[in-house]
């Protein structure tokens, strides 16, 4: 899954990190749960969930 794919079934989310080729976004709820997913060339490499019900 790219990360276009993702952005259009959440929203575009916050970038917390960058490299060359690996970023990391964060979805957060008003709630403090929240998603965060970690792309290689605009690829799904990982993904980790904290709070969501």
């Amino acid at each position: 899954m790219s990360l276009t794919d993702v952005r259009s079934i959440l929203n575009p989310g916050i970038e917390v990190s960058r490299s060359a080729t690996i970023a990391t976004f964060v979805w957060e709820n008003p709630d403090g749960s929240k998603i965060t997913a970690t792309f290689e060339s605009d690829k799904l490499k990982s993904k980790a969930q904290s709070g969501l019900k």
